[in-house]
């Protein structure tokens, strides 16, 4: 299996297990919206610490928040812009500039401060594709 299929299957199994365990290990969540959101953050670092359990909690920690630094940008390029007006459509696009800026920023510190002497090359793979790439549309609308 090349590094590239074994990091696919590693990811679908973190995700995997950590859907499935969670509810096990945090019984009683509820189904409101606070809770699903707790339980995604609970997910993911669940997720975080499955693959890179030889790095320290801060490491883990600032992953996490490049996870969702990304998870946000992501969210910015899928916006449709074409039925935006063009005075909030500045606005959106000044929003994503930010974004991808603060992103940028996360990248570079996460990049400063993990030891990749540390990282086998599935997680080598993991960091290159889950965290540092980002594929921003074509067109923005």
């Amino acid at each position: 299996m090349t590094t590239e299929e074994t990091a696919d299957v590693l990811w679908e199994d973190a995700e995997a297990y950590t859907r499935k365990a969670l509810p096990y290990l945090w019984p009683g969540a509820d189904d409101s919206e606070t809770a699903a959101h707790t339980l995604e953050v609970s997910r993911i670092r669940l997720m975080i610490g499955f693959l890179f359990p030889q790095l320290a909690d801060w490491q883990r920690n600032l992953i996490e928040v490049l996870y969702w630094q990304r998870q946000i940008l992501k969210c910015n390029f899928q916006i449709d812009r074409s039925w935006v007006e063009p005075a909030q459509r500045k606005d959106i696009e000044r929003l994503t500039m930010e974004n991808e800026q603060a992103y940028m920023s996360i990248v570079t510190t996460v990049k400063d401060k993990i030891d990749y002497s540390k990282l086998t090359s599935v997680q080598k793979e993991l960091f290159r594709r889950e965290f540092f790439e980002v594929q921003a549309p074509s067109t923005a609308g």
